[in-house]
């Protein structure tokens, strides 16, 4: 077993914020480019945090502390 720390890397506190049930959340991307053609009901559900699914929540769960 390995004596050292784990660094939190430094992007990811910025991006993802972890729930007190464990689940990550992050803010979805598109929201502001080309607004225009996007829905006002569309844009309102980007606004939203989203939970992590699938291989990424395993990535991201590792670079948080």
């Amino acid at each position: 077993m390995s004596k050292i720390k784990m660094k939190t890397k430094s992007a990811v506190p910025k991006r993802f914020r972890r729930t007190a049930t464990g689940k990550i959340l992050h803010k979805q991307p598109a929201q502001h480019h080309l607004a225009m053609k996007k829905s006002s009901r569309r844009m309102r559900r980007m606004g939203r945090m989203k939970a992590l699914e699938g291989g990424d929540l395993r990535t991201i769960d590792k670079m948080l502390p």
